[in-house]
């Protein structure tokens, strides 16, 4: 029998075309490995990386010229954020977002 946590990160766009580890090491490598590529395709474009500097650039540009860029952004975005949800863990994360709805309603 499948998990609820299995259920919910297999309609995920990145386990869609995954092909490193479902674990927390394959993720954390595939992390590096799109924060490489999105970082190598702002550079190429002369595009500062995304900082919490100041100074420096807050969000990454958009547009139809930008695509590829939006596209590593979204796999990096993806693979932090099941890594992060790995690293939770299942039943912990489940909890976690219960909890995070009811505040949600508690504010309204």
């Amino acid at each position: 029998m499948e998990s609820l946590f299995y259920k919910i990160f297999s309609s995920n766009a990145i386990q869609k075309e995954r092909t490193f580890s479902n674990s927390i090491e394959g993720y954390s490598l595939e992390v590096s490995k799109q924060a490489q590529r999105l970082t190598e395709l702002l550079r190429e474009k002369h595009i500062a990386s995304p900082s919490f500097s100041r100074d420096e650039l807050s969000s990454i540009p958009a547009g139809p010229e930008y695509k590829e860029i939006q596209e590593a952004r979204m796999a990096l975005i993806d693979a932090a954020s099941a890594l992060q949800h790995l690293a939770i863990g299942p039943s912990d994360w489940i909890k976690w977002q219960a909890l995070t709805v009811s505040r949600l309603f508690e504010q309204l």
